[in-house]
């Protein structure tokens, strides 16, 4: 969290994290206001909208009578693959099915996995050509 000079910041800032969680707060501060309200949390809304910026969870802008300046808001890009993720886990329109490929197209496990495999390969690898330099040097 922490304060933005401008709207261009905070979507730089979204766009580095993947994921960004934000206090009303700081949308209020950006947004150029002094109190929080429903028509300013509209407002928030639609320039987050603007910007392509998607927040979660909806109701903490679109249904909040009573908004808290700490109130948490996560955002992530309106055209990033987090976005696809959120919008099918919260729609029932879609059948499960569809959620569940849009899951298993996002591996990112299997990324992680592979990433480490590499990394224990490259490891090993030097080790041994340590292991022979010092044996050289004997």
């Amino acid at each position: 969290m922490g304060t933005y000079k401008s709207w261009n910041s905070l979507k730089a800032e979204v766009a580095k994290a993947r994921v960004l969680e934000v206090e009303l707060q700081d949308l209020k501060d950006l947004h150029g206001v002094k109190r929080l309200g429903a028509n300013v949390l509209a407002e928030i809304a639609d320039r987050l909208d603007e910007e392509h910026l998607v927040y979660f969870p909806a109701e903490r802008l679109l249904n909040n009578p009573a908004p808290r300046q700490t109130e948490l808001v996560r955002l992530t890009l309106a055209d990033g693959p987090l976005r696809k993720v959120i919008v099918a886990v919260q729609s029932t329109d879609e059948p499960i099915e569809t959620l569940l490929a849009l899951l298993d197209s996002n591996n990112g496990w299997t990324q992680v996995e592979a990433m480490k495999e590499r990394e224990a390969n490259v490891r090993a690898a030097l080790e041994d050509a340590l292991g022979a330099l010092d044996a050289d040097l004997e």
